[in-house]
């Protein structure tokens, strides 16, 4: 078990920090607040204690020790009672809870268990018409990348509510946009986070635990601003030829949706059947469901 005093996020509104107590086991990590605050100008982030320039650095720092022999004496009890050991029992049976250790499985669900959950309601729905395949596919791909990154971080297929801990989404994002073979993109790897919020809302209105840790991470945001393109760059990639087959047709593809308005997943499965006939001159348009919104919708089919 290792033991490690760290800084909360700073509020912007407050001047002083609360420190915390990182417990590590195998990887998977939990939470114990101290209690104690102090100005980060007075913390030795290299050496993990409080400096001289806080006049009571003497009695918080032994505040922190202290603190930190009583959660080992915490892990010696549990190592007497059981072979595996949480960081969230140690941090239970410090703070009074959970006094006797049970080996039985959790009676609350996983955060994995309960995306697993939210993943098969949505299938019925998109069974049913009334949400989209294509996001369907989002879900499942977020899944994947959220246990792949939980086996890297916490070498754990799964991980229980309460372990979940505030820095979480900023170790999830680190992970997507630096640790994997091929980073995303700053405002995909925010879109994975943004659906683990959802399910971490649903763990706390299921009353696993009281409040989700990451609902600070931001979501929005620093995102490029893309200039549009002009007409006649348009019509540059529309007589562009390639000289590939694959890449002609992605060229179609992106000018078909840039003359229609349709996104992708609007335009992948249309048919000759999606095509009518408008007004006295049989004008062609484009009638089709939007896959995001379902809305019906119809364009006009330019000559070009």
């Amino acid at each position: 078990m290792d033991l490690l005093p760290w800084l909360m996020k700073k509020n912007k509104r407050e001047e002083k920090v609360l420190i915390s107590i990182r417990i590590t086991i195998s990887g998977i990590r939990s939470e114990v607040s101290s209690e104690i605050f102090i100005s980060p100008k007075d913390w030795d982030g290299e050496h993990k204690v409080i400096l001289k320039s806080d006049k009571d650095y003497k009695t918080k720092n032994q505040q922190l020790q202290a603190l930190k022999v009583d959660l080992k004496r915490c892990f010696d009890i549990l190592c007497l009672q059981k072979d595996k050991i949480k960081p969230i029992e140690v941090k239970n049976l410090f703070k009074g809870k959970n006094q006797e250790p049970q080996t039985e499985t959790p009676e609350h669900p996983t955060q994995i268990q309960v995306m697993d959950e939210f993943i098969d309601k949505f299938e019925k729905l998109v069974e049913k018409g009334k949400r989209s395949k294509f996001t369907h596919t989002q879900w499942r791909s977020t899944r994947k990348k959220l246990q792949e990154f939980l086996q890297f971080t916490y070498k754990d297929h799964d991980i229980e509510f309460p372990e979940i801990s505030t820095a979480f989404g900023d170790e999830l994002y680190d992970y997507q946009t630096l640790e994997v073979d091929n980073p995303l993109s700053d405002a995909t790897a925010k879109k994975h986070i943004k659906k683990i919020k959802q399910i971490i809302k649903i763990g706390v209105k299921k009353g696993i635990i009281l409040v989700n840790p990451i609902a600070d991470f931001v979501c929005g945001g620093d995102q490029k601003e893309i200039p549009p393109l002009e007409f006649k760059d348009v019509l540059k990639i529309f007589y562009k030829d390639f000289g590939i087959d694959r890449l002609n047709e992605v060229r179609d593809a992106y000018t078909f949706q840039i003359f229609t308005g349709f996104a992708y997943q609007d335009i992948y499965n249309l048919s000759p059947e999606n095509i009518i006939t408008v007004g006295v001159n049989q004008e062609r348009w484009l009638a089709k469901n939007r896959g995001k919104t379902d809305v019906y919708e119809i364009v006009p089919m330019l000559p070009l």
